[in-house]
């Protein structure tokens, strides 16, 4: 993973949008405030995370009536 400030981010966007879809490496934008620190990662690592994090989801929804039950 790659850190840099937002500004050097901002100079070479195009460049870093390259990077993060071809070698599936995010990179951590930082601000002076870490409340405003951005990651940017390629919408294929996005749409993958999605999918992970719905189906955990999912399994934990799915579940919860049997821990219920006690079973």
């Amino acid at each position: 993973m790659k850190i840099m400030s937002q500004t050097k981010a901002r100079k070479d966007f195009f460049k870093i949008a390259k990077e993060v879809n071809e070698d599936s490496v995010p990179v951590i934008a930082t601000n002076k405030d870490s409340l405003d620190d951005v990651v940017i990662l390629g919408k294929a690592d996005y749409d993958s995370l999605m999918e992970t994090l719905h189906v955990y989801l999912s399994l934990i929804h799915i579940s919860e009536p049997t821990r219920r039950r006690g079973i």
